[in-house]
């Protein structure tokens, strides 16, 4: 036989408390929606994280680049080809290292003389273009890395 619950009593053990719970359903619910929240988030986890990698890459090739146009800035003109085909290394936040296994960057200088546009001659003696290709990283094959190229103008003061 079957006992109903009188209104307003409970099948609690305790004297004036009633029972109160989850079903099953209810539970099984809230475990669906904070699994899917959470796997939304993981979700998202590598593109945060790739985001992050390139921000510190922008960083250190806009610290190479400054570097890169102070020190042409201040060797004379005459000694600016003695730059061309010289490869340079730095670490991840742009310092220079010695050795390119400790390199993140390698910085790779083509000097030429600028081609000026309408001119009838080009002016070698006075101007050199100073093309450096940024290549990072080091630690990955050739196929994997990646190649940035920025230019500079130097000219005779």
């Amino acid at each position: 036989m079957k006992m109903k619950q009188p209104p307003g009593r409970s099948f609690s053990k305790w004297p004036g408390h009633t029972a109160a719970a989850f079903s099953l359903i209810e539970v099984t619910m809230a475990i669906g929606l904070v699994s899917f929240s959470m796997l939304a988030i993981l979700g998202l986890l590598p593109i945060g994280l790739n985001t992050v990698r390139q921000a510190v890459a922008q960083s250190g090739e806009a610290g190479i680049a400054r570097q890169v146009r102070a020190t042409v800035q201040q060797i004379p003109l005459s000694s600016v080809q003695a730059l061309n085909g010289q490869t340079f290394y730095y670490n991840q936040q742009g310092g220079k290292v010695d050795l390119p296994a400790d390199a993140y960057f390698a910085a790779t200088f083509n000097v030429t003389a600028p081609v000026i546009p309408g001119a009838s001659t080009n002016f070698p003696s006075a101007a050199q273009r100073v093309k450096v290709a940024l290549t990072y990283p080091q630690s990955a094959p050739t196929a994997g890395r990646q190649t940035n190229v920025f230019s500079l103008l130097v000219a005779q003061p």
